[in-house]
Parts: C-alpha cells; structure tokens; sequence
C-alpha cells in the first residue's frame, strides 16, 4: 500500500529537480538575451526618436482573446450527465434503481457494459489533436488506458483522489506542470461531486457536513490558485507546481496506511461485491 505514493513521490521530485534546474539555466539566459536586446536597441530608439515617435511596439498585433470552448464543455457536461443518470438507472445500497433493476442481475451487467463502450466512444469522439501534443501509438495509447483504468479501481479503494495517483502518470509522460496540476483538479472536481451528487440521492450524505466541507474547500482552492500563480509569475518557476504534489503525495503516504489500518481494525474483511 506504501509503495504507490513512494513510486509517486520518486517520480514528483525527479521531475521538480529536473526542471528546476531548466528553468535556472532558461533564466540565467533569459537574462543574458535581454541584456544584449537592451545594448542593441538602446541606440536604435534614441535614433528613431529624434525623427519621429515611432514604436516598434506599433508592430505588434493585438491577439483576440480565444473563443470559448463550447464543444469540450459540453462534451464534460454531457460525461457528468451520463454519470448521474447510470447511477439512477443502476440503483445501489440506498437507492433504489429508477427502472427496478436489481443489483447484479443481468440487466445491471448489460448496463455496465453499455456505459463502458459510452465512455470508449466519448473517449474517442472527443479527442482532437493539437499542435505541440503528444505522440501517441497504439501500444502507449492502450498503456495509459489500463493504467488510468486500474488507477481509478485503486483511487476507490484506497479513498484518494483521481488526480493524486494520474498526476505522476502525466508528468510522466511529459505533461507540463501547469497542465498537469489543472486537469488532476479537474478530475478530482468531475469524481468527487459526481460521487457527492449520487450519495445525496441516496439520502447517504450529511448536507451540513458537506456545505462546511464545500466552502472550505473552495476557499482553499481559490486561495491556494492565487497564490501559486503569482509565485510561478514572480519567480518564473513551474517546478513549484510539481513540488506541491510531492508534498501531497507525501502526506498520503503519511496519512493513508494510518486510515486504513483504522477501517481494517473494525472491519478486517472483504465482502462481495454485490
């Protein structure tokens, strides 16, 4: 149980150290270049100004602000949808199926199965290549799946977050830090509302308990954005991004066995699955 967030660890500070130390020679460049652009225009600008109040910065084109993407968040609307609508459909401990399907009987295992091939399709249909993307063959592409397909089997299990078992997953693969850090807390946002949501049907959830939780939650999350962001924009350093999931990752090897071993001392059994 360990030996995940220790692997998770190990790759979080191999990747920090390693660009942490490209982000100090691209500074220590970044600095050079500049000084150099300043010593070769210094005279140019003083030319241009005793003629005329030109600019080079009149060049410059003005970029509009990109279009909003309406396909991909309709595409995660129609995902958290599809999620609500298996577990009405499916029922469970506490609720009771919408169509009175019956748990694990035939009908349940052909919906399963059903909403498997959805989430292939969706997969598939929404995927767009874009510039500067990464390469993926058949082989790797089929690799990943099964990884992020166990993962999530073990994200339920062991009651961590998507996002803290795939974010080493895409620093891996060579994801850069800000996107990782985004779509690990997207992931966490899609299952544990969605999760949240179908406990609330069931009338299994504490709505008090859950409101604080929800607040300090999102004022943790806000605080914690802003500050980060202005962080990397002061100090030009990403690699603060994958430090941060190395402590995550290090409270969760901390935190997780002492938990479990808990939940085992009252109840040290497996039961079916249905």
């Amino acid at each position: 149980m360990m030996n995940k967030p220790m692997e998770g660890l190990k790759l979080h500070l191999t990747k920090a150290l390693k660009l942490f130390r490209e982000e100090t020679k691209k500074i220590q460049l970044s600095k050079e270049q500049k000084e150099k652009y300043d010593e070769q225009t210094h005279g140019r600008i003083e030319i241009t100004s005793k003629g005329s109040t030109h600019d080079e910065s009149d060049n410059f084109e003005i970029i509009p602000f990109e279009t909003f993407p309406w396909r991909s968040i309709g595409l995660i609307i129609a995902n958290y949808l599809s999620v609500l609508l298996f577990a009405l459909i499916k029922g469970g401990s506490g609720m009771e199926s919408i169509l009175g399907i019956e748990q694990c009987s035939k009908p349940y295992w052909i919906l399963a199965g059903i909403y498997a091939f959805y989430c292939m399709t969706m997969t598939i249909i929404s995927y767009k290549l874009v510039a500067g993307d990464l390469s993926w063959t058949l082989l790797k592409s089929m690799c990943y799946i099964c990884i992020s397909f166990f993962g999530g089997i073990g994200s339920g299990m062991l009651g961590l977050g998507g996002g803290v078992i795939i974010s080493p997953l895409l620093l891996d693969i060579g994801v850069p830090p800000e996107a990782t850090a985004a779509s690990s807390s997207l992931i966490v946002l899609f299952t544990s509302s969605s999760t949240s949501l179908q406990f609330f049907l069931g009338n299994m959830l504490d709505i008090e308990y859950a409101a604080v939780m929800f607040v300090i939650s999102m004022l943790a999350s806000l605080t914690g954005i802003t500050f980060i962001s202005r962080l990397i924009k002061k100090y030009q350093r990403p690699s603060i991004i994958v430090f941060i999931l190395a402590g995550i990752t290090v409270l969760s090897a901390i935190l997780l066995p002492g938990y479990s071993f808990y939940v085992m001392s009252e109840n040290d059994s497996f039961h079916e699955i249905c």
